[in-house]
């Protein structure tokens, strides 16, 4: 689910559907895009997103799969998920390489966009990247090695109107609805004066 207070951000999000989607937005395009950035920037965020918007869920006919990496992933165990998540199967594989074989053998025929978030190391990669021809994989990473070697795009910070759309989200959830409106005007104020 997207977070509360999501704030769309429509720049980046039109160059990512143009990257994932044919331009009349009806099928995938089975390619390998990044999302690169610092920590923090709304990489995951926006990935998900992606992953609720209806073109996207119409155009990958088999679905969305997902699995977060991290620093110090669990391969084996991550395959595995994919694998469950993609059959409603649970075998045991016996190491990476027979669950990546396995994975690659369900994907080869099937139109799904996979996304392999918080990618730190380009080896932590390379078993998720396997057969599949038919789909689309989108990565989100710090690192710019494993993005340069991809379709990518570049997640900086928030332009001023969606980090004041933010803030305002922010100030009216903590507020009770007289103070919410007062802050929105405080906040409009605000961002005319920073215009």
């Amino acid at each position: 689910d997207l977070p509360e207070g999501f704030v769309e951000r429509p720049a980046l999000f039109e160059q990512l559907m143009g990257q994932l989607l044919d331009t009349k937005r009806e099928n995938p395009v089975a390619i390998t895009t990044s999302l690169h950035g610092a920590g923090g920037l709304g990489k995951t965020t926006l990935a998900a997103a992606l992953c609720h918007h209806d073109d996207v869920l119409t155009a990958f006919d088999d679905g969305v799969l997902w699995i977060t990496l991290g620093q110090t992933p669990q391969i084996q165990a991550g395959l595995a998920k994919l694998y469950a998540a993609l059959t409603g199967e649970y075998p045991g594989f016996i190491d990476e390489e027979d669950a990546a074989f396995h994975l690659a053998q369900k994907l080869e025929d099937k139109s799904c966009l996979i996304v392999l978030d918080d990618v730190w190391d380009a080896a932590h990669l390379q078993l998720f990247l396997r057969g599949a021809s038919y789909c689309t994989r989108l990565i989100t990473t710090r690192n710019f090695d494993i993005a340069a070697d991809t379709e990518r795009v570049n997640v900086d910070e928030m332009t001023l109107d969606e980090a004041v759309q933010m803030d305002i989200d922010e100030i009216q959830s903590r507020c009770r609805p007289p103070m919410a409106q007062q802050a929105w005007l405080d906040v409009s104020l605000l961002k005319r004066f920073l215009q």
